[in-house]
């Protein structure tokens, strides 16, 4: 009995063993994690202050969501709502929330993101320096819904050329339009994330072009398609009557039309990044 009993205490000692090794490696694994999720935000960090928007004019906004001056202290912990996503650029045209979307760590390339849940979520900010302009409007977003009116840039008044709206008219298409000056193009509908860098571009003189991870989709030479923005009130992220359901890495926003070069260069930023 006493063998027996000396046999079942050192099975009680061996498990516990197994516990502490069990929760170390889990420990481990976990600081690894949060290791490379910090390396990879130090990186992301690197890329942006280096970036070539740094260096061209005409920089109206610029929104992302990995560096410190992005948000108020404290408010990119996982899950937060946010309040004010902050302009990197000089003009310290700051983005408000009109009903907060949230803060969500480790979504594209190990990094955070902004998240609009398609019902309330969505940002308003100065558009008016797009006005009687020529203008780019650059966004990496990921859709996560097949809704209509999918829209990541868009607000202003319901006239014609006084009301942008950009991103997706519906699950098969994208567009590029001005509220009746609207150029679409057929796109795959949505089955899984898949994200995307889009560039829309605007020149009275040459027309209106997108590109979407490179690819020119739309290319329009037009006369309407060289008529601009009258006005650009009540801009808004995420938000045209209906709300865009996905998420939103960066927002890049210039009143000038970049050159393709310029374009490129950002592209390639945006691609190591993200």
């Amino acid at each position: 009995m006493q063998k027996k009993s000396s046999k079942t205490a050192f099975s009680i000692i061996e498990l516990s063993v197994v516990a502490i090794i069990i929760s170390a490696l889990i420990g481990g694994v976990v600081a690894a994690k949060r290791l490379t999720q910090n390396s990879k935000l130090v990186a992301a960090r690197s890329l942006t202050k280096n970036s070539p928007v740094n260096d061209i004019d005409g920089l109206v906004v610029w929104y992302e969501t990995t560096m410190p001056q992005s948000f108020d202290e404290n408010a990119d912990d996982n899950n937060t709502q946010i309040s004010t996503w902050y302009d990197l650029g000089p003009n310290k045209n700051n983005a408000t929330s009109g009903g907060g979307a949230t803060y969500t760590e480790n979504v594209l390339n190990g990094l955070p993101i902004l998240r609009f849940n398609g019902s309330s979520s969505y940002f308003n900010f100065d558009g008016t320096p797009l006005a009687s302009s020529n203008y780019t409007v650059i966004a990496v977003e990921i859709r996560t819904s097949t809704k209509s009116l999918n829209y990541f840039v868009s607000g202003g008044n319901s006239s014609k050329n006084r009301k942008p709206h950009l991103g997706y008219r519906n699950n098969t298409s994208l567009t590029f339009a001005q509220y009746g000056n609207d150029y679409d193009v057929a796109v795959l509908g949505y089955t899984s994330p898949i994200p995307r860098i889009h560039v829309f571009r605007f020149n009275s003189a040459v027309g209106k072009t997108l590109h979407v991870n490179g690819s020119e989709l739309i290319n329009q030479t037009t006369s309407n398609a060289k008529t601009g923005l009258v006005s650009y009130n009540n801009a808004q992220i995420g938000r045209y009557g209906s709300y865009y359901e996905g998420d939103i890495a960066e927002i890049i926003i210039f009143n000038k039309h970049i050159s393709d070069n310029e374009r490129k260069d950002i592209e390639q930023y945006l691609s190591k990044k993200w």
